[in-house]
């Protein structure tokens, strides 16, 4: 246990591990132990991760909904992944985070013009992620539109997120934004 807690210390400051302490399902041995694991691809832990090496990473490489995830959460200038981040993607596709909190991350990851609710444009890319490898861009297109056009929603063309999290089964997004870490 101790090896885990000092791969932690080694990189973080104690304000940070605190942080992330608070703010991620994670207990300080789980930290550490991810924090190996991002050892093992930036032993220094000051080059950063790319993109693609963390689509390498045996945990991610199944899971459909962890690229657009990294490539969010990428730093802005050199377009890599950093400790603390790592952290926070590993957070985000635990199982010990609640799906509604992974709904809002998706639902806004996919809220590319920022409004109030998804559009068509969003939604095509989203069910194009979740489901392209099973059916075509026509069925896509019919998918989006009947979305769009349910009854239920209060405003047709749109889907708030209180919609969208009806609409998108729990059962569904644990299966598609869960990996297992441990």
């Amino acid at each position: 246990m101790g090896n885990e807690v000092s791969n932690l210390q080694d990189v973080l400051s104690k304000e940070e591990i605190q942080d992330l302490l608070s703010s991620t399902p994670f207990t300080e041995n789980q930290l550490g132990r991810l924090m190996k694991r991002y050892r093992d691809m930036d032993p220094d832990c000051t080059d950063g991760i790319s993109y693609e090496n963390m689509l390498t990473m045996v945990e991610f490489a199944g899971s459909d909904l962890a690229p657009p995830i990294i490539a969010s959460l990428l730093d802005k200038r050199s377009l890599k992944i950093y400790p603390k981040t790592f952290l926070r993607v590993c957070a985000l596709l635990s199982d010990r985070i609640s799906p509604g909190e992974k709904k809002k991350f998706i639902f806004d990851l996919f809220n590319i013009y920022s409004g109030e609710a998804l559009t068509h444009d969003e939604m095509f890319r989203l069910y194009k992620l979740f489901y392209s490898v099973a059916i075509s861009d026509d069925h896509i297109l019919a998918l989006t539109f009947k979305a769009l056009n349910h009854p239920d929603l209060e405003t047709k063309g749109q889907i708030t997120f209180p919609e969208f999290e009806k609409m998108i089964g729990d059962q569904e997004i644990v299966d598609r934004m869960t990996v297992d870490f441990f």
